[in-house]
């Protein structure tokens, strides 16, 4: 069997030495990484006991080592004081562990160390009781240390300090659980191996040497994980970058949307962009029809590929795009609403984690959505406040810039269909028939109507030409009536300076990106005279709460105060003109 013959060659030269050097590894690396992590975090219990359980399993594995130099000088011998001390060693450093890993110790830190004290004692009280024996017999007989009784009380006290550890690694299930039970369920294995299929005629316990060599290098790996989980919260529970800091590539990338001629190449850049900056698994763009009743994915941005188009779905069928898009809030979808999160992740391109779903709202009026998915690898921190109010940001500015690509549209494809409009001539004008009026019939053109007088009446009804000559003339040419007011030219609206003093809430995160986007839109509305401080210092938030903003624009001050109030965190506008 093959697994035989590796404990067989883990009991004897150089195999011995490979076991003895791999537990010894993992153990300076759980101890290395545990005075790492008590160094950044401040020494708290759990970093304490994981240093203190790995310098104590240190210390034995040492005296192993110690013991081994002192038979190869001849002065002992290891075969006669190895099999006891090493299994007082695998005693001692599985209580030690258990202390240090468990996640039940941090509820109950006082019960944890009362147990692992006893189980320190014990061990040192069965050591100092069984050893003794045990050099007498082996000097005078000879006899091998494995199926002895002293070695099953020390494999039977093992077995349940590992059924005990599983026990309690099921009943408290944090982060890396799952390796942690593997670890101890490793160690039980062993020592249930070795209490069946003991090698009788040798002093090692090679059943529990290959459980330790693969149970040691698993519990380092746990202790990696809890690194990187630490370092990761930390970095959560740091506070804003400076506004100096702020991603404004990310925010020219998207502005930029409000005046591209490709709407979808531009938001594809702008994707790219914030999926970079927030480190997102997934980024998707989703415009909204102006039906309001389809997404069509625009910008698909996945990590280490290039941005793409997406298809055009039902909003009926994404419940949670329908219910965000609808309440105009955000949304998260995780991994536990199964049905949900998987449709979804299959339209977006895939991933694990969970999605972010923030509709793009400006001035109440919905642009689209966009779709956001953590990696796998954050599952455990996922994004901090920082990255979020970037994204909240970030969504803003792009929601912005959609509503003025979307009015530019507008208006250009107006300008194109009054350029295709024939035009037409002016009705002429006619007098209104009066009721009851029959229409008179039309002249011949080689007759000149006469004037009334010159007919008469007779007693007889006859009609009597006058005899005096009448001059032929024709009736002046009747005035047309007046179709309303004289039609002028119109005259375009003249240009007024404005003088916009600004304030923004000094709480908020994004305070100078809102200052930047007033100054966007104070471009957009006209021409730019002068920025009270310099748009340099709102640019790094140089500035307390308030700004004054003077420029040209023919736009109204109750239309220049509507558009600037919209914009969040912006608390109050004064228009002044000029």
């Amino acid at each position: 069997m093959i697994v035989t013959q590796l404990t067989r060659l883990l009991s004897v030269p150089p195999g011995d030495l490979v076991y003895h050097l791999v537990v010894l590894f993992a153990i300076e690396a759980v101890l290395l990484m545990a005075v790492g992590e008590g160094r950044r975090s401040g020494w708290p219990g759990g970093a304490l006991r994981l240093t203190l359980a790995a310098s104590g399993a240190l210390v034995l594995r040492g005296a192993q080592a110690m013991v081994a130099l002192l038979s190869i000088a001849g002065v002992v011998n290891s075969a006669w004081v190895t099999p006891p001390l090493e299994r007082f060693a695998a005693v001692a450093s599985l209580g030690l562990l258990a202390w240090a890993f468990l996640p039940l110790v941090d509820d109950y830190a006082q019960a944890g160390l009362v147990l692992v004290v006893v189980n320190l004692i014990g061990s040192v009280i069965l050591y100092a009781f069984l050893a003794p024996p045990w050099y007498r017999s082996v000097q005078s007989t000879g006899a091998f240390y494995n199926a002895t009784p002293a070695d099953l009380i020390w494999s039977v006290w093992a077995a349940a300090l590992a059924t005990l550890s599983i026990i309690a690694g099921l009943l408290r299930r944090r982060a890396q659980w799952a390796l942690l039970v593997t670890a101890f369920s490793l160690f039980l294995l062993g020592y249930l191996l070795h209490l069946i299929y003991a090698e009788p005629q040798t002093h090692v316990a090679g059943w529990v040497r290959l459980a330790e060599l693969c149970a040691y290098p698993l519990l380092a790996g746990l202790m990696f994980l809890r690194a990187v989980e630490h370092e990761e919260a930390a970095r959560a529970a740091a506070p804003a970058p400076a506004m100096a800091s702020m991603p404004w590539a990310a925010i020219e990338v998207c502005q930029r949307v409000a005046e591209a001629t490709n709407v979808k190449v531009a938001l594809q850049r702008a994707g790219m962009a914030i999926s970079n900056l927030v480190g997102t698994d997934v980024l998707a763009i989703g415009l909204l029809s102006e039906s309001s009743d389809t997404v069509e994915l625009a910008a698909v941005c996945r990590t280490r590929s290039e941005a793409r188009s997406g298809p055009a779905f039902d909003i009926a069928s994404q419940s949670p795009v329908h219910s965000a898009i609808s309440r105009q809030r955000t949304l998260l979808v995780t991994a536990d609403q199964e049905m949900q999160h998987a449709t979804l992740a299959a339209l977006v391109g895939g991933t694990s984690g969970p999605l972010w779903i923030q509709p793009l709202v400006h001035q109440r009026e919905t642009m689209g959505v966009l779709i956001a998915g953590l990696p796998a690898r954050r599952l455990a921190s996922g994004w901090n406040e920082s990255e979020t109010q970037m994204l909240d940001g970030l969504c803003d500015v792009l929601a912005s810039a959609l509503s003025v690509e979307r009015r530019a549209a507008a208006l250009t494809h107006q300008i194109e269909e009054l350029k295709q409009r024939p035009v037409e001539s002016p009705p002429v004008p006619v007098e209104p028939k009066r009721p009851g009026a029959q229409p008179a019939p039309a002249a011949p053109p080689f007759l000149t109507p006469l004037p009334a007088s010159t007919f008469k009446r007779t007693p007889t009804g006859e009609l009597l030409r006058s005899a005096r000559p009448t001059e032929t003339t024709r009736p002046a040419p009747a005035k047309l009536p007046s179709e309303g007011p004289t039609t002028r030219a119109l005259q375009p609206p003249s240009e007024r300076t404005l003088r916009v003093r600004v304030k923004v809430d000094r709480d908020s995160p994004l305070k100078s990106a809102r200052a930047m986007m007033v100054l966007t839109q104070a471009k957009r509305m006209g021409r730019l005279i002068a920025c009270q401080p310099v748009e340099a210092d709102l640019r790094s938030g140089g500035f307390e709460d308030e700004f004054t903003v003077t420029f040209a624009t023919v736009s109204t001050p109750e239309t220049v105060q509507d558009t600037l109030t919209s914009i969040r965190d912006v608390k109050s506008v004064q228009v002044q003109v000029e």
